[in-house]
């Protein structure tokens, strides 16, 4: 945000900077996986992937009414109704 107006940035959105972990991470989610895994004593298969991402220099309170007022005015224009 600058002046209390939204910035445009990463268009396009940039290659990743690390390599894409490529395991079945979905896996982690199934409850006969996991149990599988325990009882073979083999937990080490499963991972649990990590949340990634940028923290933002801004105020979030100032960006989410920013935004909100940027969806209020594309939906009056499109005369869109709730």
């Amino acid at each position: 945000m600058s002046d209390g107006k939204l910035i445009h940035h990463n268009n396009p959105v940039p290659p990743p900077t690390q390599a894409i972990d490529r395991e079945p991470h979905w896996l982690g989610h199934s409850y006969l996986a996991l149990w599988t895994a325990r009882r073979f004593g083999r937990t080490d298969l499963i991972r649990f992937r990590t949340l990634q991402f940028v923290l933002a220099e801004n105020e979030p309170v100032a960006a989410s009414c920013a935004m909100l007022a940027r969806l209020k005015d594309f939906a009056a224009e499109r005369n869109c109704r709730c």
